[in-house]
Protein backbone atom coordinates (compact mmCIF):
# COMPACT_ATOMS: atom_id res chain seq x y z
CA UNK A 1 0.00 0.00 0.00
CA UNK A 2 2.95 2.35 0.61
CA UNK A 3 6.22 2.46 -1.30
CA UNK A 4 8.57 5.40 -1.00
CA UNK A 5 12.30 5.28 -1.60
CA UNK A 6 14.05 6.93 1.32
CA UNK A 7 17.23 6.71 3.34
CA UNK A 8 15.40 8.07 6.40
CA UNK A 9 15.19 5.08 8.73
CA UNK A 10 12.31 6.57 10.74
CA UNK A 11 10.22 7.30 7.66
CA UNK A 12 10.98 3.80 6.36
CA UNK A 13 9.94 2.30 9.71
CA UNK A 14 6.61 4.14 9.50
CA UNK A 15 6.07 2.96 5.93
CA UNK A 16 6.79 -0.62 7.01
CA UNK A 17 4.30 -0.24 9.85
CA UNK A 18 1.66 1.12 7.44
CA UNK A 19 2.15 -1.88 5.19
CA UNK A 20 1.88 -4.29 8.13
CA UNK A 21 -1.24 -2.57 9.46
CA UNK A 22 -2.85 -2.76 6.02
CA UNK A 23 -1.85 -6.42 5.55
CA UNK A 24 -3.37 -7.34 8.91
CA UNK A 25 -6.51 -5.26 8.23
CA UNK A 26 -5.84 -2.67 10.94
CA UNK A 27 -7.28 0.03 8.70
CA UNK A 28 -7.89 2.75 11.30
CA UNK A 29 -4.31 2.40 12.55
CA UNK A 30 -3.18 2.45 8.93
CA UNK A 31 -5.04 5.71 8.28
CA UNK A 32 -3.55 7.40 11.33
CA UNK A 33 -0.02 6.30 10.36
CA UNK A 34 -0.54 7.45 6.78
CA UNK A 35 -1.61 10.87 8.04
CA UNK A 36 1.54 11.03 10.18
CA UNK A 37 3.75 10.19 7.20
CA UNK A 38 2.04 12.79 4.99
CA UNK A 39 2.47 15.44 7.65
CA UNK A 40 6.17 14.68 7.99
CA UNK A 41 6.69 14.67 4.22
CA UNK A 42 5.04 18.10 3.95
CA UNK A 43 7.46 19.36 6.62
CA UNK A 44 10.33 17.83 4.65
CA UNK A 45 9.22 19.65 1.46
CA UNK A 46 8.89 22.98 3.26
CA UNK A 47 12.27 22.56 4.96
CA UNK A 48 13.92 21.73 1.65
CA UNK A 49 12.33 24.70 -0.12
CA UNK A 50 12.88 27.14 2.73
CA UNK A 51 16.28 26.61 4.38
CA UNK A 52 16.55 27.13 8.11
CA UNK A 53 18.97 30.05 7.82
CA UNK A 54 16.10 32.59 7.93
CA UNK A 55 13.45 32.86 10.63
CA UNK A 56 10.74 33.69 8.07
CA UNK A 57 11.56 30.41 6.35
CA UNK A 58 11.37 28.36 9.55
CA UNK A 59 8.04 30.00 10.40
CA UNK A 60 6.49 28.12 7.48
CA UNK A 61 6.90 24.83 9.34
CA UNK A 62 7.92 25.62 12.94
CA UNK A 63 5.80 27.17 15.71
CA UNK A 64 8.24 29.14 17.85
CA UNK A 65 5.63 29.82 20.56
CA UNK A 66 5.02 26.10 21.12
CA UNK A 67 8.57 25.05 20.21
CA UNK A 68 7.43 22.36 17.78
CA UNK A 69 6.36 21.80 14.21
CA UNK A 70 3.13 23.51 13.18
CA UNK A 71 -0.13 21.58 13.19
CA UNK A 72 -0.81 19.75 9.95
CA UNK A 73 -3.54 22.18 8.88
CA UNK A 74 -1.15 25.14 9.16
CA UNK A 75 1.55 23.22 7.30
CA UNK A 76 -0.87 22.49 4.46
CA UNK A 77 -2.06 26.09 4.30
CA UNK A 78 1.55 27.32 4.24
CA UNK A 79 2.31 24.88 1.42
CA UNK A 80 -0.67 26.15 -0.56
CA UNK A 81 0.22 29.81 0.05
CA UNK A 82 3.79 29.09 -1.05
CA UNK A 83 2.88 27.21 -4.24
CA UNK A 84 3.92 30.14 -6.45
CA UNK A 85 7.45 29.90 -4.99
CA UNK A 86 7.78 26.47 -6.62
CA UNK A 87 7.71 28.04 -10.11
CA UNK A 88 6.92 25.46 -12.79
CA UNK A 89 5.97 22.94 -10.08
CA UNK A 90 3.15 25.18 -8.76
CA UNK A 91 0.40 22.89 -10.11
CA UNK A 92 2.12 19.82 -8.65
CA UNK A 93 2.25 21.51 -5.24
CA UNK A 94 -1.42 22.48 -5.51
CA UNK A 95 -2.36 18.88 -6.36
CA UNK A 96 -0.38 17.54 -3.40
CA UNK A 97 -2.09 20.12 -1.18
CA UNK A 98 -5.57 19.16 -2.34
CA UNK A 99 -5.09 15.40 -1.94
CA UNK A 100 -3.23 15.69 1.38
CA UNK A 101 -5.93 18.03 2.75
CA UNK A 102 -8.68 15.55 1.84
CA UNK A 103 -6.69 12.71 3.37
CA UNK A 104 -6.04 14.70 6.55
CA UNK A 105 -9.71 15.54 7.02
CA UNK A 106 -10.76 11.89 6.78
CA UNK A 107 -7.93 10.74 9.06
CA UNK A 108 -8.78 13.45 11.62
CA UNK A 109 -12.39 12.32 11.64
CA UNK A 110 -11.30 8.76 12.37
CA UNK A 111 -8.84 9.85 15.04
CA UNK A 112 -11.38 11.93 16.93
CA UNK A 113 -14.41 9.68 16.59
CA UNK A 114 -15.03 6.61 18.69
CA UNK A 115 -17.54 5.43 16.08
CA UNK A 116 -15.54 5.58 12.89
CA UNK A 117 -13.67 2.38 12.15
CA UNK A 118 -11.84 2.59 8.83
CA UNK A 119 -12.49 0.10 6.06
CA UNK A 120 -10.24 -1.23 3.32
CA UNK A 121 -12.41 0.57 0.77
CA UNK A 122 -11.86 3.92 2.52
CA UNK A 123 -8.10 3.38 2.52
CA UNK A 124 -8.02 2.29 -1.12
CA UNK A 125 -10.18 5.20 -2.27
CA UNK A 126 -7.73 7.74 -0.81
CA UNK A 127 -4.97 6.34 -3.06
CA UNK A 128 -2.16 7.02 -0.59
CA UNK A 129 0.46 5.69 -2.99
CA UNK A 130 -0.52 8.28 -5.61
CA UNK A 131 0.04 11.07 -3.07
CA UNK A 132 3.43 9.57 -2.17
CA UNK A 133 4.33 9.42 -5.87
CA UNK A 134 3.44 13.10 -6.33
CA UNK A 135 5.53 14.07 -3.31
CA UNK A 136 8.48 12.04 -4.61
CA UNK A 137 8.10 13.72 -8.01
CA UNK A 138 8.22 17.14 -6.34
CA UNK A 139 11.25 16.17 -4.27
CA UNK A 140 13.07 14.96 -7.39
CA UNK A 141 12.28 18.18 -9.24
CA UNK A 142 13.44 20.26 -6.27
CA UNK A 143 16.77 18.41 -6.25
CA UNK A 144 17.15 18.82 -10.02
CA UNK A 145 16.55 22.57 -9.82
CA UNK A 146 19.15 23.22 -7.11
Amino acid sequence: IARYETSDKFLQAHLNEINKAYTFRCYTACFVLMRKVLENLIVKILRKKYPENKKEHREKYFDFNRNRTHDFNILLNNLKKSSKDFGPEKKLVERIYKLAKEFKETADEMTHSLYHIATKKEIDEKNFQYILDLIKELENKMVAST
